[in-house]
């Protein structure tokens, strides 16, 4: 991730100084965000230290194992996929 943060930097500091169209940009006005990992990268580059440790914990999914899920999983092979409640 480090490396992603100095990309975001080198890229801002050439499209305000370097970039043939530089003068268009108000560097008082540069935004950013991202997605995920994306996400992760503008906040550490705006300065962010990270914690991951005051993060909630991740939302996890119950499933009720069906007859043929047990069935796969007591004999140690994966279940069938798709699973009899996937129609296609």
């Amino acid at each position: 991730m480090p490396l992603r943060t100095r990309q975001l930097k080198r890229l801002i500091d050439y499209m305000i100084s370097a970039w043939p169209e530089a003068g268009r940009i108000d560097p008082a006005r540069i935004g950013a965000f991202g997605f995920s990992s994306g996400g992760f990268t503008v906040l550490a580059a705006a300065g962010g230290t990270p914690d991951l440790a005051a993060s909630p914990p991740t939302a996890v999914t119950i499933r009720r194992p069906t007859s043929a899920s047990s069935s796969a999983q007591a004999s140690g092979r994966p279940p069938r996929w798709p699973g009899p409640t996937i129609r296609a």
